[in-house]
């Protein structure tokens, strides 16, 4: 099976699911210089990745925190661009903080695991708490 996660799609059948979490916790401390907590679970029907990371501001319904959206698709990290990217994004007053629709991100997501590993996908579900992020993935 393959996976892709912040711009990096991964075998499982050459990696094992440790070198997997391993190799995104390398690449996510060198993308923000934070320590984020990774962990791979493949399923029969599909795979999940959660990060354990702390946030200082709380998730909204229906949208995702920008930054998080970096994490979970690797945009801008060694300039890489994904090849289908969710529109619009806007500004939560007064801290700036800003967020994408959640449902047209997911769309992306879902366009973007299948053109990189060739997996036909049948949703993804990404689920945001103040600890943990999670991008749920399902053939």
């Amino acid at each position: 099976m393959k996976i892709w996660f912040f711009g990096k799609v991964y075998d499982l059948d050459l990696m094992t699911v440790e070198d997997v979490e391993k190799n995104i916790e390398e690449r996510l401390k060198d993308y923000s210089n934070v320590e984020i907590g990774v962990s791979v679970e493949v399923k029969p029907d599909g795979y999940e990745v959660m990060l354990h990371r702390g946030l200082n501001v709380e998730p909204k319904d229906g949208c995702i925190l920008e930054a998080d959206s970096f994490l979970i698709s690797g945009e801008g990290y060694s300039g890489f661009m994904p090849e289908y990217q969710s529109i619009g994004s806007f500004a939560h007053w007064p801290l700036f903080t800003h967020y994408f629709d959640l449902p047209e991100f997911e769309k992306a997501c879902k366009r973007n695991i299948q053109h990189y590993t060739g997996n036909k996908v049948k949703s993804v579900k990404i689920t945001e708490y103040t600890s943990l992020l999670i991008l749920n993935a399902r053939f």
